[in-house]
C-alpha cells in the first residue's frame, strides 16, 4: 500500500475520532500512525519530502490537541507522538 493512502485513512479517522464515533479510538489511531512511520522507514519506500511534511504537520495537530487539556486533550491522551 502506498503511504498515500494511510493518509487518506489516518484523515478520515481523526475527523471521526474528533466527532466522538466510538469505532475510531486513539489506539487505532496510534496503530495507523506506526504503520505509517514503518512504511516509510522501509527500504522499499524512496524519500518523499511531501509525505515527511504531512506526517509531521499531523503529529503536530495531534500535539496541539493533547496541549489544549480537558475533554479534548483526554481524549487524545492516549495517542502517543
Amino acid at each position: 500500500m502506498t503511504t498515500l493512502f494511510f493518509f487518506f485513512f489516518v484523515c478520515r479517522y481523526l475527523y471521526f475520532f474528533e466527532k466522538g464515533n466510538p469505532r475510531i479510538t486513539g489506539v487505532a489511531i496510534q496503530s495507523l500512525i506506526e504503520l505509517i512511520t514503518t512504511e516509510m522507514q522501509s527500504d522499499n519506500s524512496t524519500p518523499d519530502p511531501a509525505a515527511d511534511a504531512f506526517l509531521s504537520r499531523t503529529l503536530g495537530y495531534i500535539q496541539f490537541q493533547k496541549q489544549k487539556g480537558g475533554a479534548i486533550g483526554e481524549k487524545y491522551d492516549p495517542i502517543k507522538v
